[in-house]
């Protein structure tokens, strides 16, 4: 179905309004520097404090229905500055935004003292409507989203709700939720403030989404599940807030103003009036019915003011002190509950104050003139002061009543020490990661990393500027796939100097036997990705990898980069991008570094996608992801992928960010493989930090008979000689691909010599989608893993067919092979 969108005629005409108004709505390339929104249909809005755009005639990125807000800026001097999102928008269903079919976006009203944008789309019989207000002299955006349903069955278990993808910076998200890898992930815990915060030195931008009852991807998607009934509306309120540094004062004190809205037209339901009760803003509403309770909120602010201001102790803390109370007295004038204590004190300035509720990181503030002051909710914290490479103070506590003020000073806090480490196995330097597994690990993440790479021009070396403090580092090669890691402690003491050796023993040796590995889904620094080229390139070489790989959403601007990185190192270059739908997900490659993407991803179907990989040089196409709720093999199935099924892809992916999947994907390639039809397993990381989690963790080796290139490697892969890993290796006598005539009737012998640093648990040989054998090491009388075994299997070939392998480790990470094809002839020999 063809897709239209309808700008109506108010933002069609719409010029730049006059400079003195306070808020005005520009038509246009947006002003916000770096922004996405580039057509001339594009509208930016914005005040004195903060700037956001919607894109009208641009792309949306992930293929997004247009309307969408894809860039956010804090402005200063009337000039707005660099965008930190990639989009901030409302997702119907879990990332599903398809089908689509029109987009229609209004302005409302111009200003100058407000303005009002809605953008209009449809879902499939769901219409979606999203009002956008920003007012004169306000940090934050307003958003409010209606669902209709106008198809006649309900709509069950959506998970529907406002998104924030940042552009850069770190993500202080729910805390307290639960985990998927190392991200926030599932139901939203009790008493936690339902905002993700996304943050560097110089911004931030928070979503506050006091509907939500459940968080996906760290905390950037903030849902509510829910059941759409047949007719039925749902409503959706939050706000997005900009500040032009990353002191989440500002943040706290929003927390406490954030009232929740029942649904339009209906009392709260048992979920929604559970989620409220979660948040100090239900308390709020309850509250602020009584008059009296709002002059108490006033006259507690001014009181807390005057005290403040009579007790610092220095000009600083005393201005300090009265703006706090100023900030107080404005945001708890409509609620009881608001009416806030205030921490005070002194700090130096570069100073940060991390505030603890419950046992976990709550927020912080920036020390300014040598003195910090910060509202909080009424309850028991615990503070400490901390500063960029400086050591931790020791924390005190704070119980704070309403309307209360308490004074905590911090005193100087010690400087760094610098760490030389020199890194090398029997064969010299090697490119190493290095992490802080023991001693201080800063929450604020401008304040220091907690992982480090040796330098690119100085193989093996890396010099880190570490606080005071006893640590204990890992320092590693080869991802756990072909060195052992070694742990060292340190005791850094301030401005120290020290300079350790670290030796590595090798363990396996893939590339000497023909096995080259790439990480065949790596993002750099582009979309909300963090991870610049050269940082890509330190990492992919600390894992080991013989190909260094980049796949950029939509994208391939940093292929150049990292070609000639790969050039000085003398490493080859794997170039790809992903073509990201929103229905689905695809790798391409290799791709050349001077290409560029010519189409809508928005509207493109599949059949195109895979046309313009073909067209921009690619041999492979890869399915990543395929079963999330945007994979392509999901979206086939529900009937949501635009030209619905096509078998010109090449590869699967077993992503590592989802090993859930991994069965399901191994499944459906088994009975492409039953059908006779070669496609392949490839598999890589999805990484987009470099910092946060490990390149190489899941790799795809190819065995190649000379030197790697990308198009032998990409080659190799297209022919089935490839396994994935997340641990063990695997060496067969027969590659995979090949293609074996055998007696009917008769044995194959399949041999197989087999590695892993962390001990071999399990091998199972498949064939026609089952196990049909396998063997469980002996261990010796020490109870030891067995490291490195040879395996042999004697398969009976009746009939055609294959058979492939799956080997996991004692520590539950797997190996999953492409298959050995076998043609079962009457009267021949293997």
């Amino acid at each position: 179905m063809g897709r239209r969108l309808v700008v109506l005629p108010l933002a069609l005409c719409l010029t730049a309004a006059p400079l003195e108004a306070a808020v005005r709505v520009l038509a246009g390339p947006t002003p916000i520097e770096g922004g996405d929104a580039r057509g001339a249909k594009d509208l930016t809005v914005m005040n004195d404090r903060l700037a956001f755009s919607l894109a009208v005639e641009s792309p949306v990125p992930y293929g997004v229905p247009r309307g969408a807000l894809v860039d956010i800026a804090a402005v200063r001097d009337g000039k707005a500055g660099r965008d930190r999102a990639v989009i901030a928008d409302f997702i119907p269903n879990n990332w599903s935004a398809w089908p689509n079919t029109y987009q229609r976006v209004t302005v409302l009203e111009r200003g100058p003292r407000r303005a009002v944008v809605e953008a209009v789309r449809d879902w499939g019989e769901v219409t979606v409507r999203t009002r956008y207000t920003l007012r004169d002299g306000a940090d934050r955006i307003e958003i409010a989203t209606t669902m209709t349903n106008g198809g006649k069955a309900a709509l069950p278990d959506l998970l529907s709700g406002f998104v924030l993808w940042p552009r850069g910076g770190f993500l202080f998200g729910v805390q307290g939720a639960g985990k998927q890898g190392a991200a926030e992930q599932g139901a939203v815990p009790a008493g936690a403030p339902v905002r993700v915060v996304a943050y560097d030195e110089d911004f931030f931008v928070a979503l506050h989404a006091p509907y939500a009852d459940h968080i996906e991807y760290g905390s950037k998607d903030l849902y509510r599940r829910h059941t759409l009934a047949a007719g039925g509306t749902r409503r959706f309120s939050g706000f997005l807030q900009v500040g032009p540094s990353g002191d989440l004062a500002p943040v706290i004190a929003a927390d406490m103003s954030n009232v929740r809205e029942p649904v339009a037209g209906r009392a709260w339901n048992r979920g929604e009036r559970r989620v409220a009760a979660n948040s100090a803003a239900y308390t709020a509403a309850n509250a602020a019915a009584n008059a009296a309770a709002k002059t108490a909120a006033k006259t507690a602010a001014k009181t807390a003011a005057k005290t403040a201001a009579k007790t610092a102790s220095n000009t600083a803390a005393k201005t300090a002190a009265k703006t706090a109370a100023k900030t107080a007295a404005k945001t708890t004038s409509n609620t009881a509950a608001n009416v806030a204590g205030t921490v005070a004190g002194r700090l130096g300035d570069g100073g940060v104050v991390v505030v603890e509720r419950g046992g976990r990181p709550f927020g912080w503030t920036l020390a300014r003139d040598g003195a910090y002051a910060l509202q909080l909710p009424a309850g028991d914290y615990r503070l400490y002061a901390t500063a960029k490479g400086h050591a931790d103070s020791a924390p005190v506590a704070v119980t704070l009543a309403a309307g209360e003020r308490a004074v905590r000073d911090f005193g100087p806090l010690p400087g760094p020490g610098t760490v030389t480490l020199t890194v090398s196995d029997e064969r010299g330097p090697v490119d190493a990661r290095i992490e802080v597994v023991r001693g201080r690990q800063p929450v604020v993440g401008f304040l220091g990393r907690k992982t480090f790479f040796t330098a690119f021009d100085r193989r093996g070396v890396a010099e880190l500027a570490l606080a005071p403090g006893d640590y204990t580092l890992r320092i590693s090669h080869g991802g756990g796939f072909t060195h052992g890691a070694r742990e060292m402690d340190l005791h850094v003491a301030p401005d120290a100097q020290l300079a350790e050796t670290v030796k590595l023993a090798r363990f396996a040796d893939p590339a000497s036997r023909g096995w080259y590995s790439a990480d065949l889904h790596h993002h750099a620094d582009q979309a909300e990705a963090v991870t610049p080229p050269a940082d890509l390139a330190r990492a992919q070489l600390a894992a080991g990898l013989d190909l260094l790989f980049v796949s950029d959403h939509d994208t391939m601007v940093n292929l150049p980069a990292l070609t000639a990185l790969g050039r000085q190192r003398g490493v080859p270059v794997l170039g790809s991008m992903e073509f990201s739908a929103s229905w689905a997900h695809f790798n391409a490659y290799p791709l050349a570094v001077d290409g560029a993407l010519r189409i809508d991803m928005a509207t493109a179907p599949v059949d195109a996608i895979f046309a313009e990989a073909r067209r921009l040089g690619a041999s492979v196409i890869q399915v990543n992801h395929p079963y999330i709720p945007y994979g392509y093999f999901a979206s086939a199935a529900a009937g949501t992928a635009p030209g619905g099924w096509n078998e010109g892809f090449d590869v699967a992916e077993i992503n590592g960010a989802t090993p859930g999947d991994d069965a399901k994907v191994l499944q459906k390639l088994w009975a492409d493989w039953d059908a006779g039809k070669p496609h392949y397993l490839g598999g890589g990381t999805d990484l987009h930090d470099v910092w946060a989690h490990a390149s190489g963790s899941t790799r795809t080796f190819v065995h190649l008979e000379g030197p790697p290139t990308a198009q032998s490697y990409a080659a190799g892969l297209k022919a089935g000689r490839a396994y994935v890993s997340g641990g063990p290796l695997v060496f067969p006598d027969k590659i995979f691909g090949s293609r074996l005539a055998v007696t009917a009737g008769t044995p194959l012998r399949l041999g197989y010599t087999l590695q892993s640093a962390s001990g071999i648990r399990k091998i199972e040989l498949v064939s026609a989608g089952t196990v049909i054998d396998s063997r469980v090491p002996e261990r010796g009388p020490e109870a030891d893993v067995q490291r490195e075994l040879r395996v042999e299997f004697r398969p009976v070939v009746e009939v055609s067919g294959w058979y492939a392998l799956v080997v996991e480790d004692v520590v539950g990470r797997k190996a999953y092979t492409n298959p050995v094809w076998v043609e079962a002839m009457a009267g021949r020999k293997q």
